[in-house]
């Protein structure tokens, strides 16, 4: 017993206040590098979740896009109907005036002036 005890103490006193700093140092190393691990996974979490948002907002972007596209499309539909309506309007007028109706009462019927039914 009196070996093993004066073995220790022999290994004891070999140890120096340097090997007690690379001790600290490398459980130091440790905990950084388990925290820069961590903060890795943060950091591509997040990279992941800004991706995503940038899909969402193209997404959107795109749906904003087909919508302005369909509301294009409404408006010339339209304004196509409207067109047709007064190609329609003119034609009754002009059938009305060629039937001998009065020019005042197409006026009132189709809505157009005077002078644009005496023009048909």
């Amino acid at each position: 017993m009196a070996q093993i005890s004066g073995l220790i103490n022999t290994k004891v006193a070999k140890v120096t206040n340097n090997d007690f700093d690379l001790i600290d140092a490398y459980e130091q190393l440790s905990d950084t590098t388990a925290e820069l691990e961590q903060e890795k996974q943060r950091a591509e979490k997040e990279k992941q979740r800004a991706e995503q948002e940038k899909q969402r907002a193209e997404q959107e972007k795109q749906r904003a896009e087909q919508e302005k596209q369909r509301a294009e499309q409404e408006k010339q539909r339209a304004e196509q109907e409207k067109q047709r309506a007064e190609q329609e309007r003119l034609l009754s007028a002009k059938t009305m005036k060629n039937d001998g109706m009065p020019i005042e009462l197409i006026a009132r019927y189709t809505g157009f002036s005077v002078d644009v039914i005496e023009k048909l």
